[in-house]
C-alpha cells in the first residue's frame, strides 16, 4: 500500500511515477513497530484530519509514506536519511519542486513538533503517534 499511495501522489503533482524500494525497506526483518502496518495507518489517518487543497494532501502522502522508509533506530539519523530518501526518489520522479516541502515535513518527525498553523505537519505528527492513544491490542 504505501508504494501505490506514493505513485499516486507522484501521479497526482504531474511526476513520474517510478518504482521504489518502499516495501522493501518497511519490511525489513529488524523492524518492529515501524514497519508496513505502521505507514499505512500514518498514510490512512494523516489525510482527513485537516482540509488541503489536492497538492498540499499529496506532499502529505509522499511525507506519511517516507518518514520512517529508513529505520535503524537512530533517532535524528533515520529521519536525515528518509528524508534524503525521499528527496532521490522525488528527483527521479521529476518533482524537486516538492522535495523541500516533503522533507521538511519528515524531518517535524524528529521532535514531534510543529508550528500549529502547519496543519500538513501537524496532521503528519498526529497521525504518526496515533498509536498511543489506540487501545492495546489482545
Amino acid at each position: 500500500m504505501p508504494d501505490l499511495a506514493w505513485r499516486t501522489a507522484v501521479s497526482a503533482l504531474g511526476g513520474v511515477p517510478v518504482e521504489t524500494d518502499i516495501v522493501a525497506r518497511y519490511s525489513e526483518p529488524h523492524r518492529r513497530y515501524h514497519g508496513l502496518s505502521h505507514v499505512r495507518a500514518v498514510v490512512r489517518d494523516a489525510v482527513p484530519l485537516v482540509p488541503l487543497t489536492e497538492r498540499e494532501e499529496a506532499v502529505l502522502v509522499l511525507a506519511a509514506c517516507a518518514h520512517d522508509v529508513i529505520y535503524n533506530a537512530m533517532p535524528t539519523m533515520d529521519e536525515i536519511a528518509s528524508a534524503a530518501w525521499a528527496r532521490s526518489w522525488l528527483g527521479r520522479s521529476h518533482l524537486d519542486s516538492v522535495a523541500d516541502r516533503v522533507c521538511e515535513l519528515v524531518m517535524a518527525t524528529v521532535h514531534h513538533a510543529a508550528d500549529p498553523d502547519d496543519t500538513a505537519a501537524c496532521a503528519l505528527l498526529d497521525a504518526d503517534l496515533a498509536i498511543l492513544g489506540s487501545p492495546a491490542e489482545d
